[in-house]
């Protein structure tokens, strides 16, 4: 018996027995052994037995050597399992391999000299090698690659599979489940169907980021059909690197051993994101106020920009005046200009002041409209690009 990848050591002297090799008759003559060996499944060496002594033909090896040191070559002889013995269905040691070895022994004429003719004393001896079956581990296709996307676009992460050389047929004749883990730090993971997961559970071991996993369980084709769907989603207006992890194990891995795993480079590039324009609530969109009334219409309006904080605000109403001040009223009009920060931008509208024309109200002049544009300044000015963003708010005096 034998374990896969452990030499399995044949010492065919206990069959034959001694008294044969000390036969002064033949010990100085040659003899032949011949084994006879399933070729797919094992190898057979001859320790330091000279090559020139050896021949293979197909799957039979003959030696030839004094019959006298015929017993040093047949201790010498190893058979060797083959790396490819689990692919063939050995299930778990179960089937035997016979090993049949013969030796051609010259024959004696009943005195003290050996027979010049060709005849030959024949000894044959057939054994099984019983195989053992052991678990090779799962492996990871695609790991070592980079993938590379742009912000708020999901990316598909193509070329990763698991494979395993026993992983279709075990000992007795089941498929092995795999656990695999795919985790990241800056996004989330999607995956393909026919299989188990749990989805985009949230992991602490991405520093300040909050990163997630997802889980797939099941056999080889399932787990190879949710890959070929895996898909990266980047947490919204993300750019930069992230690393995804693949942690695989098999149902028959001993419990001892570390999980195979992998890990994929992701450069996630940056692209402009037009400003925000966000209302406190749907109601913040129209503003009632009085004839002739000093208000600001515009409180509650907040300005954002995910890329810069430098932003372009251009404040414009169909009738009436805006300012920043009543003492400077005469000098009001219709259209401002604020250039600085979001969080700036957003505290001047607070106090941005409106009045509309002198006895206009709802009846005699209907609603007033207030156009709010933002620019990203600096994407304005670095790249030519002007992503805008546009809002309305209607005032009824």
């Amino acid at each position: 018996d034998t374990s896969l990848g452990a030499p399995l050591v044949r010492h065919p002297k206990d069959v034959f027995g001694s008294t044969f090799w000390s036969d002064p008759l033949v010990d100085a003559s040659t003899c032949r052994m011949n084994v006879t060996y399933p070729a797919m499944l094992l190898s057979v060496t001859f320790g330091s037995l000279s090559s020139k002594k050896i021949t293979t033909m197909g799957n039979t090896v003959t030696v030839s050597e004094k019959c006298g040191d015929m017993l040093a070559a047949i201790t010498d002889m190893v058979m060797t399992p083959s790396t490819n013995v689990n692919s063939m269905n050995v299930q778990g040691g179960i089937d035997q391999y016979k090993i049949t070895t013969t030796i051609e022994v010259p024959a004696t004429d009943g005195t003290d000299s050996v027979t010049s003719n060709t005849l030959m004393d024949l000894l044959k001896v057939s054994a099984s090698i019983h195989i053992a079956w052991s678990d090779d581990a799962p492996s990871v296709a695609g790991g070592d690659t980079l993938h590379q996307g742009v912000e708020d676009t999901p990316l598909s992460i193509k070329g990763i599979s698991v494979s395993d050389i026993d992983g279709y047929e075990g000992p007795s004749g089941d498929q092995e489940k795999f656990n695999v883990q795919i985790s990241v730090c800056s996004g989330t993971v999607s995956l393909g169907s026919g299989h188990y997961h749990t989805q985009n559970v949230s992991i602490s071991n991405c520093g300040s980021a909050t990163g997630s996993f997802v889980h797939i369980k099941g056999h080889l084709n399932s787990v190879n059909d949710a890959l070929v769907g895996l898909v990266f989603t980047p947490t919204h207006a993300w750019s930069g690197t992230d690393k995804l992890s693949i942690s695989v194990t098999g149902s028959r891995m001993d419990p001892s051993d570390s999980a195979v795993t992998a890990s994929v480079s992701i450069v996630i590039d940056p692209v402009d994101n037009p400003p925000e324009i966000k209302f406190s609530s749907a109601a913040g969109r129209i503003v009632k106020g009085f004839e002739d009334e000093v208000f600001a219409p515009f409180n509650g309006i907040q300005i954002s920009d995910a890329d810069t904080a430098q932003v372009s605000l251009t404040v414009e109403v169909s009738d009436g005046k805006i300012g920043v001040s009543e003492s400077t009223l005469s000098g009001w009009s219709n259209r401002m200009q604020i250039n600085s920060t979001s969080s700036d931008v957003t505290n001047m509208l607070k106090t941005l002041l409106f009045v509309g024309p002198k006895d206009f109200n709802v009846q005699t002049g209907g609603m007033i409209t207030a156009t709010l544009t933002v620019v990203d300044q600096y994407q304005m000015l670095s790249q030519g690009v002007n992503p805008i963003s546009r809002a309305t708010v209607l005032i009824v005096l």
